[in-house]
């Protein structure tokens, strides 16, 4: 689903996006896609991630916003963005 979403803000057809493809160097996003990406997160996903913590992500891609989102949804606790990228390390 989250590919899904990457596609339609960023104008792509999902086969053409991979987990590991970053937001901005690789798939060409910018600052105004951006704002979309977390609105689309939050209304198809019911997930809030703030444009602050966007902005603090090393790397933008389906993987790490797939395991946040999840984290958000199911676990009491929310995970943070440094949560999300040591579990990809």
């Amino acid at each position: 689903q989250m590919r899904g979403i990457f596609a339609d803000v960023l104008f792509l057809d999902p086969a053409d996006i991979s987990d590991h493809d970053l937001f901005f160097d690789d798939l060409s996003g910018d600052s105004l896609s951006v704002i979309g990406l977390a609105a689309r997160i939050e209304d198809s996903l019911s997930v809030i991630i703030s444009l602050p913590e966007l902005s603090t992500m090393p790397d933008i891609n389906v993987f790490q916003l797939t395991e946040l989102t999840y984290r958000r949804k199911f676990n009491p606790e929310p995970a943070t963005i440094s949560e999300t990228v040591s579990a990809d390390e």
